[in-house]
């Protein structure tokens, strides 16, 4: 066989089967030409095989945005939000209650007198333990707003009479 097939397989990186020649050059255009004509076959195959996955799982992925829009934009969406807007205003009073990750607000400093140099000088820095810090202040923001609501549920008084 003139064409011995070396250093070849399938390159995952563009997904086509890789075929060279180290031939001795005795010319046999013959089984080139086939491995040539496989070469190609199996890299349509593929090519092919991985298109069809990719639509497949198209088929599966849902448009977020676009559902998001369909819903804002229905008639209903609008007669349950003039309705009942106070939901929305809950959900962004929520969102607001987002703890910022503000480092320099856990350091306390003092800025001294121009005369003793103006700079900035860090008493305690507790940067460390920002994360702690950020988890027990949300914990709290929570448990305060479901305090807040328990003591408003409680507020309403309900008479069951039979």
């Amino acid at each position: 066989m003139a064409g011995a097939i070396s250093g070849g397989g399938y390159d995952s990186t563009t997904g086509e089967f890789i075929y060279t020649d180290e031939g001795t050059g005795s010319g046999d255009s013959e089984n080139d030409s086939f491995f040539s004509s496989l070469v190609g076959t199996l890299n349509n195959i593929v090519e092919k095989i991985s298109s069809f996955f990719e639509e497949f799982w198209q088929f599966f992925v849902i448009d977020t945005e676009e559902l998001k829009q369909e819903i804002v934009n229905s008639e209903e969406y609008q007669n349950f939000a003039n309705k009942f807007g106070f939901i929305s205003d809950m959900k962004n009073l929520f969102d607001s209650l987002s703890p910022s990750d503000d480092v320099s607000s856990f350091n306390f400093s003092i800025v001294l007198p121009t005369w003793l140099g103006g700079s900035e000088v860090i008493i305690l820095d507790l940067s460390y333990a920002n994360s702690i810090f950020s988890f027990c202040r949300t914990f709290l923001q929570y448990a305060l707003w479901l305090l807040y609501f328990y003591w408003l549920f409680n507020q309403i008084k309900i008479n069951f009479v039979v």
